[in-house]
């Protein structure tokens, strides 16, 4: 499977389906952070993804890249409106980041949503 996604990316590098199962793949499977965040970030280079962006986000936390992994969903919401979940993911990202301010506030405000 892997190779034949590879293999589509090679004859079409804009192929988002592709890109999105590797990356996908390579976060939640083989546990290769850097490379799901090379395949996420190439679709998101492509177009706004709001899934590539969550999914890039996760991956950064692996990496402990807890501000990158914050700005990636502050843009989730900004994008798609302020959602309980992607509060509470960042306000848990600002908490491993040691930011208990902005931990507590995000906390506060997903329990009012």
């Amino acid at each position: 499977m892997l190779k034949d996604l590879e293999q589509a990316i090679i004859l079409d590098p804009t192929h988002t389906s592709a890109l999105n199962n590797l990356g996908f793949h390579y976060l939640n499977i083989e546990k290769e952070y850097d490379k799901a965040v090379y395949y996420l970030t190439e679709i998101i280079n492509l177009k706004y993804d709001a899934n590539a962006y969550y999914n890039r986000a996760k991956a950064f936390q692996f990496l402990k890249k807890y501000s990158e992994a914050i700005s990636d969903i502050n843009l989730i919401i900004k994008n798609e409106g302020e959602d309980k979940q992607l509060i509470q993911m960042r306000g848990h990202l600002h908490f491993m980041n040691g930011d208990i301010k902005s931990f507590d506030r995000d906390i506060e405000k997903s329990e009012g949503l």
